[in-house]
């Protein structure tokens, strides 16, 4: 016997409470999702608009539209929850059929067992308490912190397939948070290559623990080792971002030095003001100059000349890795007068 997808959709009674309470809270994230893409578009497009620059108008407006298109397939990823959830019509043709066999009624229901159930619902909950009852950077970096939590408590009990699939919505509400996390934090490093060095370093350790841990077997004809490095590898890649902001909101929220570190720059070239007023400088610091583009006011972009000193004063951070907060050309930067050659 065959049914059709919109009878699928009216089998939403053999969702648990919980299950259906999840999705709906996981329509509502990918809805976020879709609103910041969008605003991050719209704000792209305002900079096409002000370029002069023929090629830059092009390739902008390409990457938006790409953005655009993104946004709007979540949000299509929404409504395809909630037709799921209420029985809403769907926009797939009703010829389309599958067995209406014991085991497709089966796979009609979430089977992740019930901890994982509650456990992503506990998680779906206090992402959307971040995401839109609250504003503390406090809440926010503490309860990115709970993700890493989260992961080690999954059930490994249900079946592999949707193991995984609890991990992979773990991980994309993670990565939300963390957008909201980084949106509301102004702080910045001079220089981000030990950071991301450090985050490397530790992404790949810890999930190679993980992955040894919870990956034991394998089919006869492949080879342990090979498997566990390769899922290390992009595992730990798609992690490096995780702690690459972890470690800088560390490096600086708990920098408990009261003192500033200067370093001496000299401006370069200053940038074309495309909505921002940015210089082009190279400071010092051991024993090397470093390049950076510092945005700075209206008024010391006009007033700075090429070749002019800049001293630059930061704070020195946890671990050694002097940081900023945003606008720091527009309160930090001290200009000296470069000497006249006679």
């Amino acid at each position: 016997m065959k049914i059709n997808k919109l009878h699928i959709m009216k089998q939403k009674n053999t969702l648990s409470w919980a299950q259906q309470a999840l999705l709906f809270i996981g329509s509502i994230l990918l809805l976020w999702s879709s609103y910041r893409l969008c605003h991050q578009a719209y704000q792209q497009i305002l900079g096409v608009f002000t370029s002069k620059q023929l090629l830059d108008q092009v390739f902008t407006s390409l990457g938006m539209i790409v953005v655009l298109a993104l946004a709007l397939l979540l949000s299509f990823a929404a409504y395809l929850i909630n037709a799921f959830i209420w029985g809403l019509p769907v926009p797939f043709p009703a010829s389309e059929a599958i067995d209406d066999s014991p085991e497709d009624a089966d796979s009609l229901q979430i089977q992740i067992g019930a901890r994982n159930t509650y456990l992503l619902l506990l998680a779906a909950l206090g992402s959307y308490y971040m995401l839109f009852l609250q504003q503390s950077q406090h809440v926010d970096f503490y309860w990115v912190l709970c993700f890493p939590v989260f992961i080690l408590l999954v059930n490994w009990q249900s079946a592999r397939r949707q193991v995984y699939a609890v991990l992979a919505i773990l991980g994309i509400m993670g990565y939300i948070c963390l957008i909201k996390l980084n949106t509301l934090y102004n702080a910045n490093l001079l220089s981000t290559v030990p950071l991301f060095i450090s985050a490397s370093l530790l992404s790949y350790a810890l999930i190679g623990l993980w992955v040894y841990y919870h990956v034991k077997h394998i089919a006869e004809d492949k080879s342990l080792l090979e498997y566990r490095l390769l899922l290390t590898f992009l595992l730990g890649t798609l992690c490096i971002i995780y702690f690459h902001s972890m470690l800088s909101i560390i490096n600086c929220r708990y920098d408990t030095r009261k003192d500033t570190v200067t370093y001496p720059a000299i401006v370069i070239q200053k940038c074309p003001p495309y909505g921002d007023y940015t210089l082009s400088i190279s400071y010092y610091k051991d024993k090397a100059y470093h390049g950076m583009l510092l945005p700075v006011s209206a008024k010391a972009y006009h007033a700075i000349k090429e070749g002019d000193t800049l001293t630059l004063q930061l704070h020195p951070g946890l671990f050694g890795w002097p940081w900023y907060h945003d606008g720091l050309g527009m309160r930090q930067t001290v200009k000296k007068q470069t000497p006249q050659k006679p």
